[in-house]
Formats: C-alpha cells, structure tokens, sequence
C-alpha cells in the first residue's frame, strides 16, 4: 500500500468520528511519518508498512478521541510503572508509537537507556526488537472483572468499572545516555514531546496533535520535529540540520547552532533569536510574522511569508550581503545598501512589511 491509498483508507475509517479538523490533524501526522521514513531511505509501500497494521491505528485514534477529555486532566496522577533498560551497544534507535500520552526524552543517570511507562489502566505497551526497538501502544484485552450476587432469588451480574484512565501515569520517559548516543523516532497522534539535556545520533518527531518543548540537546544528525497542531518551543540546541515545524502553532527558537536551520509554521508565528546556521537559514510563514535575528553572517538565507510582517536582524555591516527583498503589498525597508556582499538573504512578503537592520 502506498502513501495515498493509506490516508485514503484511514480517513475513511476515520470519518464521521470527530470533528474534520481532528481528522485532518491525525492524516497530517501520518503523512510527516511517512515522509520522514522516505527521507530515511524507505519505500512508500516500507515506511506505511512500519506504521503497522491500518486498522489498529484507527482504533487506537478513536480510542484517543473517546478517552480524551478524561484522560488529560491538569495534574495527573501518577500510578504503577514498568521499566525497561536496554544497553545502546545493542539497542542503537528506538521508534515510539503512541495515541495520547506525554513523551519524555531526558538524560540517563548511568550510560544505560531505561524506558519508564504505565503499568496499569486500560492500555498495554508491546516492545520489539533489538537493534531497533518499537514501543507501541494499544489497549488492553483483559475481560472486566464481574461481581455476581443473588437477591430474592433472582441471580445479577455486574462488571466491574474501569477506571484506569484516571489513575495510569499520563507520560512515558526514555532515558537517553549522552556518551553512546541512539537514534530516536516519535510518532503520536495526541500528546505533548519534550526533551531536555540530551544527546542523541538523530531524532525524527512527528506530532498530530501536541505542543513541542525542546531544551540544551544535541544530535550528532538531524534533528527533525513537526506538530499538526501545536506549539514548537526549542532553545540552546545544535545539530548538524535542524527542521522545526508547525501546520497550526507558533515557532519560537532561541540560541541555535547548526549546519543547517528550517522554521515554519502553516499558521502562527516564527521567532529565531540569536541563531547560528553556518550554512542556510530557511523561515517561513503562511499566515503570521517572522522575526529573526542571527548571532553570525549566515551564507544563504530566505524568508517567506504570505500574510505578515517580516523583521531580519543581521550581524556585522550591509556590505557583507546582498539583500533582495519583496512586498506586493507592504514597505520594505532595509537599513543600508546592502547589494554585492558574498552573503545572500532573500525576502518575500505576499502581504506585509519588510524590514531588514545590521549591527556593528
């Protein structure tokens, strides 16, 4: 099956379930973690073979739906807790799947990586593999426990309630090591992703519904996460490529350093303060503003949006630039002349202002 058949079919399980814009949040979550297997050298017909099987993945969104409401209160309570440990020698990429908990990349206390997840509640975690180990989540197939009594004579049945969304810890931890760095990749269709002081050898990130909240990381690869609806928060990360995005959220990153940097967000704002991409810097917009400010000249850089404002702030004097910028419906404003310098920035506004400043 490739990539369209699949979205097909799993709208069409999908629908009438939810509200459209869920829907479209979900196949736009499937279509990033297709994409990213693609990008890892994968088929088509490969990367929606490793989704797993189509109609599990439909149930575990509708399960996600329904539970939804109860399961994500403010402060949940925390209950029983499975641990698994695995040693990266061996196990050198992870791969999650999950419909809505919260995920947990941060550091190992001992060179080892430990998987922390729920034990009880209505949902199961199966965990495959050796050198690449899939976490997968489904629900449990445990009959509920039936009490009997007998009154008068006539005898009644009645199952147990189950209450285990209420108790069940709303978050898996993964435990990474800093010395043997792993690959990890994260697929969930209602959950948030954060990660903090870790260093990893890649991490592929794909979210249907969930903010992102990045802190001091480091991949020795790319570092790719999207959100279909979502906030992306990133600061102090480096990595050789960095892609950032969000089809409906904002984009804030702060103190980046990389070969290679992308910001985008569909609808919502992209902020990049004090970055640092040594090769190319791509920000875009469809509807919002982009402000950046760059701590080093930066060899090849475009923003673009269609509806805002665009604000570059760039290190060191106009001549070392060559600016062209454009606004069909806006001013642009571009403190020197900066025209022949040996780096390009490149700027489009379908409908907004440009405004383009240079430091000392």
């Amino acid at each position: 099956m490739n990539k369209a058949e699949f979205l097909d079919k799993l709208c069409q399980g999908l629908r009438f379930q939810a509200d459209p814009d869920e829907i479209r949040r979900v196949v736009a979550f499937y279509d990033q973690a297709i994409d990213d297997r693609v990008e890892d050298g994968m088929t088509e017909e490969e990367a929606v073979a490793a989704l797993g099987d189509l109609d599990e993945i439909i149930r575990g969104v509708k399960d996600a739906w329904e539970q939804e409401p109860k399961s994500r209160p403010e402060e949940a309570p925390s209950g029983d807790t499975d641990r698994r440990d695995f040693d990266p020698a061996v196990s050198t990429r992870f791969e999650i799947f999950d419909t809505s908990l919260d995920i947990h990349l941060l550091p190992s206390p001992d060179g080892q990586v430990h998987l922390e997840y729920p034990a009880s509640g209505r949902w199961r975690y199966d965990i495959t593999g050796e050198s690449v180990v899939t976490i997968r989540r489904s629900r449990k197939s445990t009959p509920p426990e039936q009490f009997h009594f007998d009154i008068f004579g006539m005898k009644f049945s009645l199952s147990k309630p189950d209450f285990g969304f209420f108790t069940e810890n709303a978050s898996l931890k993964l435990l990474l090591p800093a010395a043997a760095p792993v690959a990890v990749s994260v697929n969930t269709a209602s959950g948030n992703l954060t990660a903090e002081r870790v260093r990893l050898a890649s991490l592929s990130a794909a979210l249907a519904s969930g903010d992102v909240d990045l802190r001091d990381m480091e991949a020795e690869g790319r570092l790719s996460v999207s959100s279909a609806s979502g906030d992306v928060d990133a600061a102090r990360l480096t990595a050789p490529e960095i892609a950032l995005t969000s089809a409906s959220g904002d984009v804030e990153l702060a103190d980046i350093r990389c070969g290679v940097l992308t910001a985008k967000s569909a609808s919502g704002d992209v902020d990049v303060e004090n970055a640092s991409p040594a090769n190319k810097l791509t920000a875009g917009a469809v509807s919002g503003d982009i402000r950046v400010s760059l701590a080093v000249p930066c060899p090849d850089a475009s923003l673009e949006t269609v509806s805002g404002d665009i604000d570059l702030s760039l290190p060191g004097p106009e001549s070392l630039y060559s600016v062209v910028a454009r606004s069909n419906s806006g001013d642009v404003h571009i403190g020197g002349d900066a025209l022949t310098g040996p780096h390009r920035v490149r700027i489009k506004a379908l409908s907004g202002d440009i405004d383009v400043e240079f430091g000392g």
